[in-house]
């Protein structure tokens, strides 16, 4: 049984104040089934979100089978969207070059990862950025955001020309700075999200300097590779460099960093 009792809700962009949700309570039974009806902006997905756990109240309390969520962390709230409620969307939010059974297979990874998160074991989410993945960058972060937002750290990293990755170049390679801009709006809601976050094997000349401080050296030299032209670069030291196998694919984008 759900109890919703005297929930307020307020948005606030500047010195304009929108009252979402005005000390609403209500009784939701067991087997009962509701429909949620109003006019636009009268409050109904925010309710929604609220009762899905989505969203977070500013007063009231929201009771879950006699227990109130005043005191939920993000690990309670996390158990409650995996395990207790589940989510219809109207726009589906599925990922659209996967399959059916992929998208069903991401949800169950999902489901897994946050098992471990509920028992804080330290997660990170590693997110290599190819043409295959780039325009999904943003639903997978939205996944993150509102599924797993207690993982310790998202890694996004260069792609390394290996194997079957040089047979098909033209299907997955991006230059870095593509791979940035595809990148940068994810790396935007994680941190907005409170997420660590951190670019690996991307070189600093392809990436814009606001975001210098969230690239990160491998702990393996041998990841770390550099152009001749990169001998004058006043960043080469702290650059992350390019994979060994990319840098034919990079190399004519590289540009040493002036002072």
């Amino acid at each position: 049984m759900l109890q919703i009792k005297h929930i307020s809700k307020q948005y606030k962009t500047g010195d304009l104040v929108q009252n979402a949700l005005n000390d609403v309570s209500l009784n939701l039974r067991d087997n009962e089934f509701v429909s949620i009806l109003g006019p636009s902006g009268s409050g109904k997905t925010t309710l929604l979100n609220i009762i899905g756990g989505l969203d977070r109240y500013d007063s009231g309390d929201l009771i879950i089978n006699n227990v109130s969520t005043v005191q939920y962390k993000d690990r309670d709230w996390d158990a409650y969207r995996n395990y207790s409620v589940g989510f219809v969307f109207q726009n589906y939010n599925l990922i659209p070059h996967q399959s059916v059974l992929s998208n069903v297979e991401l949800a169950l990874t999902l489901s897994g990862v946050s098992k471990l998160l509920a028992k804080r074991i330290p997660i990170e989410i590693r997110i290599v950025v190819s043409k295959l993945n780039a325009e999904d960058l943003n639903a997978i972060v939205d996944l993150i955001v509102t599924r797993l937002p207690t993982v310790y750290r998202v890694h996004f990293i260069g792609l390394e020309m290996l194997g079957n990755a040089i047979v098909n170049s033209d299907r997955v390679w991006l230059t870095y700075m593509e791979a940035f801009k595809a990148s940068k709006s994810a790396i935007d809601k994680l941190i907005s999200a409170g997420i660590n976050v951190a670019l690996y094997n991307f070189p600093l000349c392809q990436v814009d300097p606001a975001y210098w401080p969230i690239c990160m050296q491998s702990i393996s030299d041998y990841k770390q590779n550099y152009s001749d032209k990169c001998s004058d670069c006043m960043k080469r030291s702290v650059c992350g460099g390019v994979f060994a196998s990319s840098m034919k694919f990079a190399e004519n984008d590289l540009c040493p960093v002036e002072a």
